[in-house]
């Protein structure tokens, strides 16, 4: 599957989710701020956890690295979304570490 946007990123395939984080990302900090409500906040954190869900289980330090380097990146909308997507990995590991 190639996608539009190979004159851009060159040949990608959908296979690729890196390239849709960074997207997806790119998109809500290009939003203005004063369309973000709580309900759409929450949107698009359940977006993102879909996201990078898989990432995390399969690394999980590593995940919370790239979320933490995308959300010191971001100077929009996007930096608190990020901010709290991290905190949300790292209460999984707290809870996770409880239970052991």
């Amino acid at each position: 599957d190639i996608t539009s946007l190979t004159p851009y990123l060159g040949e990608y395939s959908i296979k690729e989710q890196e390239i849709t984080q960074i997207l997806i990302g790119n998109a809500i900090d290009s939003l203005p701020k004063e369309v973000f409500t709580d309900s759409l906040e929450g949107k698009m954190i359940r977006m993102l956890k879909n996201q990078y869900g898989p990432m995390f289980t399969n690394d999980t330090n590593n995940t919370i690295k790239i979320i933490e380097e995308r959300a010191n990146n971001f100077k929009g909308p996007a930096k608190p979304i990020f901010n709290k997507l991290n905190e949300h990995y790292k209460d999984v590991l707290e809870i996770e570490e409880e239970l052991k």
